[in-house]
């Protein structure tokens, strides 16, 4: 699995840091999610709160039922951690300084082609404060609470959403759940090894 220079680096030292993460390489044929000109790379926040349970979020265009883990953008010029704090913050209000490096996954629409798209999981520490959205852009509409063991369910359910177009995403419905399903199934890998 390879990652490119300047996020390689970073994994090295992250893995120092915050502990060994599980690698993954997704092959995502045709997935217009992982070929994207605006961003490259993306943090996963994996908030817990004090029993465990693991944060989810839904926003209002999504399908009904559907919620899935906090994700943001890296920017240009930004570190892995420099967007995980500030996602982090944005999304929930939480600041962590200390969080599991969980997962980092590399994807590519086949086999034989470079990766197009990355993401980093990083689980925070229990807490037992309330989460609210510093980001209004972030449209975050309600959040729930689900065990560690439910993780491989909602992957599997985002795996087998429907082919419908969705406007705000600018994907249909499918790709966009198996894309989705990747973190949290790699997630779900790495609380049971």
């Amino acid at each position: 699995m390879s990652f490119p220079a300047e996020f390689s680096e970073q994994i090295h030292a992250l893995t120092k840091q915050f502990g060994e993460p599980v690698l993954y390489h997704a092959i995502l044929p045709d997935n217009r999610n992982i070929h994207r000109s605006t961003r490259i790379a993306e943090v996963c926040m994996v908030v817990r709160n004090i029993e465990g349970k693991i944060y989810l979020m839904r926003k209002p265009f999504y399908p009904v039922g559907v919620f899935r883990i906090h994700t943001g953008g890296i920017e240009k010029n930004e570190t892995i951690l420099e967007a995980f704090h500030r996602e982090l913050y944005e999304e929930t209000g939480l600041r962590e300084p200390q969080p599991h490096f969980a997962a980092a996954i590399s994807y590519s629409v086949s086999p034989d082609s470079a990766p197009t798209f990355f993401t980093f999981v990083f689980i925070t520490n229990p807490t037992e404060q309330g989460l609210v959205a510093h980001d209004e852009k972030e449209q975050i509409e309600a959040m729930r609470l689900i065990d560690i063991q439910d993780l491989p369910n909602l992957a599997d359910q985002l795996a087998h959403l429907g082919m419908q177009y969705n406007e705000e995403l600018d994907s249909d419905m499918h790709s966009w759940g198996i894309f989705r399903s990747v973190a949290i199934a790699q997630l779900y890998r790495y609380f049971m090894r």
